[in-house]
Formats: structure tokens, sequence, C-alpha cells
């Protein structure tokens, strides 16, 4: 939190209010105190205190750290926040370097880690690298991994589980809430009031103009209705502009366009 006075000196600390300062600290002054009565900023308080080398009232339960690629001393960082490079670096120009340096340690120094799918004793460098996890890299080898994915890939996919991640991860609904849509539009397009079939799971991209698609809106996301595969482009090419819509019906009917607004 930042906090001020409601009037802030302009510039650097003057060497009065560095005393000032460093006199309430030691007095046991709550730095917001502090901050009200010089006016300085809580990062502008505790800079005259680092610059003094003044030991912080909580730097007994502070995590104390040091930069992994300069040595120089980390900033503190609360633990919910010590996370990739949070708390790892001093700077961003550090972090940057660190992903440049050679990668045949771990962390604690150690060069050889066990897989924990073959139980293997494996070097650093047939691990992928890991940012968040404790030892910086992948839980299982190189070759593991790859074996795992072919495995994966080689399974065919469960159409209902694609279907149900689509329709949540797109337009926030299940497929009982399709279901529902789908029984009160009589299972006909809303637009051109064309029937189409109750989706069913194997039909792939070609069968999609068999079934009612998800209409909604992109700007707000919200589902508006079921459409027919043509009338669900239809809108998407005439980019759900209503002025270019009845531009177009007006050309359609025999009479001038008129230019868009």
């Amino acid at each position: 939190m930042h906090v001020t006075s409601a009037r802030e000196p302009v510039g650097p600390v003057t060497a009065d209010e560095r005393q000032q300062i460093i006199d309430l600290y030691r007095a046991r002054t709550k730095v917001v105190e502090i901050c009200h009565a010089t006016g300085r900023s809580r990062s502008s308080v505790y800079a005259v205190l680092n610059s003094e080398g003044i030991k912080h009232r909580n730097a007994d339960r502070m995590q104390s750290g040091f930069c992994e690629v300069c040595g120089a001393q980390v900033r503190y960082i609360p633990p919910s926040l010590r996370t990739q490079g949070i708390g790892r670096f001093c700077s961003s120009a550090c972090m940057g370097k660190a992903k440049r340096l050679p990668t045949s340690k771990t962390a604690d120094g150690a060069t050889e880690l066990e897989c924990r799918l073959c139980g293997e004793m494996k070097p650093v460098d047939d691990f992928y690298p890991h940012s968040t996890n404790a030892r910086r890299r992948q839980y299982w080898c190189k070759v593991c991994t790859a074996q795992k994915r072919r495995e994966r890939a080689s399974v065919p996919a469960d159409p209902k589980v694609t279907r149900k991640y689509k329709l949540k991860e797109f337009y926030g609904i299940t497929q009982d809430d399709y279901d529902a849509m789908y029984g009160r539009q009589d299972g006909c397009c809303a637009i051109c009031g064309d029937a189409k079939e109750r989706w069913e799971p194997g039909a792939g991209l070609k069968g999609r103009q068999r079934f009612l698609v998800v209409d909604h809106d992109h700007g707000t996301s919200r589902v508006r209705a079921l459409l027919c595969w043509n009338c669900n482009c239809g809108l998407g090419h005439f980019r759900e502009n209503p002025t270019v819509m009845l531009a177009a019906i007006r050309y359609i009917v025999g009479q001038e366009p008129q230019a868009a607004a």
C-alpha cells in the first residue's frame, strides 16, 4: 500500500527528513505513522532505512534470500508470492540471464534426478525444465514423457468429453442446457426455421451442418440461441452489424444500397 500525506514533498529525501525517519523508526514508531509525519511513501522510508543499514523490526520473520544469478540480496516477498521468478532474482535482467545459463544442475546443485515413472536415476539434462516445482525440472524424464504422449495420442478422444469441454469453455453451458434450448426451439433454427437433427457424438466437423450450433455475442459472450450452420456463418460474414445486414436486405429487394454508418 502506498501511504503518503496529503502534501507529498517533491524531490529526493533531504538530510533533515532522513534523520527524522531514522529517529522515529528507532523510537518504535509505526511505518504508517512515519509516512504521515514525513509525507514520504513506504518505499522512501524503507529506502532510507536500508541505506543506513538499519535492521528491520520484522527481519527475523522475513524470508531472506539471494539472487540465483548475481548473489545480491533479494527484497522481502511474502511466501504466497514466491513463485516462478518472484523472490528468486533481484531484477528482470537477472531473470533473463537465468534462462540462458547452463542447466546441467538443479537449484540445489544435483547433477542427477530420479524419474518418478521409470524410477531410474538420470542426468539433469534428461529432464525438461520446470519453472515452479522445487527441483526446477519435470518429474518424468524426456523418454518417459515422450512415451506417455504417444500413448495418449493413440487413444481416440471421447466425443462426449470433447463436446462437454467445448460447450463449457467457449459458451459456458452444458449439454443439458443445449438440449433444453433445442427443445424450446423445436429443433429449428432461430432465424430461418430449418429443422435439424438432435446432436449425437461421432459426427465430427463434416456433420456439423446436420445440427444446430450455439450462437453467442462475441462482445459479451452471452449465448443467444441455436442456429443452423449457414445462418451462423452469415452473421459472422456480416460482422454482426445490423446496418450492413439492412443494406444487404435493401440490395436483395432491389433498392439502392445506402452507405453504412
